[in-house]
Formats: structure tokens, sequence, C-alpha cells
């Protein structure tokens, strides 16, 4: 391959590929230090992994048995690498790797590969359009980490950051929710009782506080997006996946699904804002767990708008990003 062939590297969480991998890929998630933010952490960190993957390793592994045994984020990014490739093929030399924060394709693979390929420039694009300690920066780090391992050197190293706002990553949403949406009024005939409720990952309020700027990247989305929609829909923006004793952001998602169901406006459809594929958040919190919540709580109607997984305009907004990053590389 010529040294002139620009790699791009997708960075994503991953998943597990099997009930078994389930326990060590809790592990890996918690003894990274951007996740779980330890005064001492680089002696307790491990351990504490542990534990906690051990204790949630069973509960977990039932909810990966409900959606099929694994997670399904490993083949939707090899999907929207093989489509970013051919998108970009005819006007740049690129190839388009993928490498997973805690689970196989790990990053050092990926960067293996890539020196193995002669790649000599990389570009790297988190596949986390709002930008987080926990998301893009911890993909950041653990790709410098990995790199130091492997000892491999790239001549230029472009990273992509937050996209959050980008026109074609709002567009894709904007696409999906207006179907969703004309679907609805179809079958209802009106929005009068209908919410549109954004659903992001939350994250811890210390991180906020200690100038993670992950909130207002997801607001910024959310008004860009209905903006794009242009429709006169009700809609309001929670945090789902709370983990440990520690205040999170706020509202939750399942309160807000509580109190919606006590209201008038008891049909509810979920935009899984913070998401570019599916996986459990989205299967089984969302579509399982919410739902079942949903229904105890009295919401008459509860959907989910489908995720941006490999859709074009999305795939659109994957190359403008690198076609962008290209230009200065």
């Amino acid at each position: 391959m010529a040294r002139s062939t620009t790699g791009i590297l997708l960075l994503n969480l991953g998943g597990p590929d099997s009930l078994e991998a389930v326990r060590p890929f809790l592990y890996n998630l918690f003894k990274d230090p951007d996740i779980i933010r330890l005064p001492a952490g680089v002696l307790y960190q491990k351990p504490l992994a542990a534990l906690i993957a051990f204790f949630r390793s069973k509960r977990v592994r039932a909810q990966y048995a409900r959606i099929g045994g694994k997670s399904p984020i490993l083949e939707w990014t090899v999907e929207q690498a093989r489509l970013l490739e051919e998108r970009l093929r005819p006007h740049y030399d690129t190839r388009v790797y993928i490498g997973m924060s805690y689970w196989k394709p790990f990053v050092h693979e990926a960067l293996r590969q890539m020196e193995a390929d002669g790649i000599d420039k990389c570009i790297t694009l988190p596949l986390y359009p709002q930008y987080s300690f926990s998301t893009t920066l911890a993909s950041n780090n653990g790709f410098d980490r990995a790199a130091r391992r492997c000892g491999v050197t790239f001549s230029r190293l472009t990273r992509i950051g937050s996209w959050c706002e980008h026109p074609l990553f709002l567009r894709a949403w904007a696409s999906n929710i207006r179907r969703s949406l004309d679907e609805y009024r179809a079958a209802h005939g009106n929005w009068d009782r209908l919410t549109l409720l954004f659903s992001a990952h939350g994250i811890p309020v210390n991180y906020v506080r200690n100038g993670d700027p992950y909130p207002e990247e997801v607001r910024k989305s959310v008004g860009g997006i209905m903006r794009e929609v242009a429709y006169p829909v009700r809609y309001r923006l929670s945090f789902q996946s709370r983990v440990g004793p520690v205040e999170w952001l706020k509202p939750y998602t399942a309160d807000v699904i509580r109190e919606l169901g006590r209201s008038t406006d008891r049909d509810i459809l979920v935009v899984p804002i913070s998401f570019v594929s599916d996986h459990i958040e989205t299967l089984f919190e969302i579509d399982l767990e919410y739902g079942e919540l949903a229904h105890r709580a009295g919401v008459r109607s509860f959907q989910r708008v489908p995720s941006l997984n490999a859709s074009p305009i999305f795939i659109d907004a994957l190359a403008a990003l690198c076609t962008e990053a290209l230009q200065h590389t």
C-alpha cells in the first residue's frame, strides 16, 4: 500500500460478542480511569473494576441474552466503515479501520494493522457526536496509550472532535424523526398527545462541575435537530444509563416516562440522541426496560425512532467530517 494512504480510524466503545465476554468487557470498561475517576486510581482502579464486573455481570448477561446474546455494535460499525470507505474512495486515497475501547477489535489491534499496511497519516473519528470526558476524551486517551505501547507513530495525526451540530448529522436524525412522526400522525390523526423524548446517555454531575461540556453539546444537538424537523411537536430532553450511587445528569428518562404516564400527554416517541448505533442502551434499556416501564406507568403509545446505524445521510455526515479533516491532512 502506498505510503500516501491516509488511515481513518473509527473509535467506538465496543460491546461483548458473546455472553461469556460480558464480564471481561465490563472489567475493561470500569478499569478505564476516564470512566471511573479515583484519587488513587493507579492503586485501586483494577481491583475496583474486577469487583464491579463480578457483581454486575450476571444482571448484564441477562440483558444481553434478551437482545440476542451479544452486542450488535461491531456489526454496525463494520458496515459504517465499509460504506464510508466506499464513499471516500473515488476522491481520496484512504482506508477505514475500526478500534474499540473495551472489546475486540481493540485499538492496539487496529494500530498494528495500520502499521503493517504502511499507513503514514491517521485521522481518528470517535463515533460520539457530543464531546464528553467519558467518550471522546477517553477514546483519545486510549488511542494515545495504545500507540505508545505498540510504538506506532504517524507523520500526521488529525483528531476529529465534537460534531454535535454538524448539519448532516442533524439532518440524518431529522429525517428519521420526521418519518416516525408521519407514521404516528397517520395512525393517530395529530400530535396532540405526543411528546418527542430525546434520551441521552447520562454522565455523573461531578464531570460537569469539572468542565465536561457534554450536556450543553447534547442541548445543541437537540435544538439543531428540532429546527431541521420543523414540525410543531412537543419535545423534552432526559438522560439514561445511570450507574452507581452518585448523582447523574437529570431529569432521568425513567422519571420523565412516569411523569408523562400521569399526564394527558401519554404518547412517547424516544430519540436516542447520543447513540449512533443500536446496542444495549437502545435495544434493551429503551425498547424493553423503558417500554415495560411505560406500559406500567399508563403511557398509551411508546415507540423509538430508529437509530442512525447505516442510514445514507449519516454516512454522508461521516464522509463530510473525514473530507474536512483530509483537506487539512
